[in-house]
């Protein structure tokens, strides 16, 4: 479980719950280990570490400022794009090379998440519009461009820094829990064990849904969904 990051352990063993109690025959049938008892007792230690770890404050906070840090880097990105598009438009006229507006750069250090790249960029691009104004007013350069810009890149470091506290703050609660954090882990790693017994042979497919690379993709393809929608 070495690729299982702390904030991942509430919503892997979830998931492994719903994998078990949804297959608990076909466990039963291969181990009596596996009662109702064991599957209380697994959920019950879910709930008991989530308030430690993960408290619902805290979490919610961290998740409405990962919505917002995402969807600002989406609009700076869409705001480049409309710069491109403006040069392309000029691009038989413009006196002033694309490579000044500093575009691809910017764009590179979004997609990197590097905040202080981004800033630094975007102080270039700004340089260059204003610099040369007058010949770029005619497809769409204008003040409020930059000021539109200059306030994304502003209100991306507030929420990166904000941000950056929060998760600090979950950091260290992992970190005076990690005992907890460890056997709930062993416990996920015992239920993945045996569901890749119960359907080796049985049924391939479903045995991979107790394979830790599978809950990992399904926890991060569920968390990026969430960040994403409105």
């Amino acid at each position: 479980m070495t690729k299982l990051r702390n904030s991942e352990v509430i919503p892997v063993a979830e998931l492994a719950s719903k994998h078990l109690q949804s297959d608990i025959s076909h466990f039963r049938a291969f181990s009596s280990s596996f009662t109702n008892d064991y599957v209380a007792k697994f959920n019950q230690s879910i709930e008991e570490l989530r308030p430690q770890v993960n408290p619902p404050e805290l979490s919610l906070k961290i998740f409405e400022l990962k919505k917002k840090y995402h969807s600002t880097l989406h609009e700076i990105r869409t705001k480049l794009t409309a710069i491109d598009d403006m040069c392309l438009l000029y691009k038989n006229r413009l006196v002033v090379p694309r490579g000044q507006f500093r575009i691809y750069e910017v764009r590179r250090e979004v997609r990197k998440e590097n905040i202080k790249g981004v800033y630094s960029g975007l102080e270039a691009t700004f340089m260059a519009i204003r610099k040369n104004m007058l010949k770029l007013e005619s497809v769409g350069f204008n003040n409020l461009l930059i000021e539109e810009l200059d306030d994304l890149r502003k209100q991306l470091l507030s929420i990166s820094k904000e941000l950056d506290g929060l998760v600090a703050q979950q950091k260290e609660l992992f970190a005076s829990n990690q005992e907890k954090i460890s056997q709930l882990q062993s416990q996920v790693s015992f239920i993945n064990k045996y569901g890749k017994l119960v359907f080796r042979n049985a049924d391939p497919q479903r045995r991979e849904v107790y394979t830790m690379a599978h809950a990992i993709n399904e926890v991060r393809s569920q968390q990026r969904a969430m960040l994403k929608s409105e």
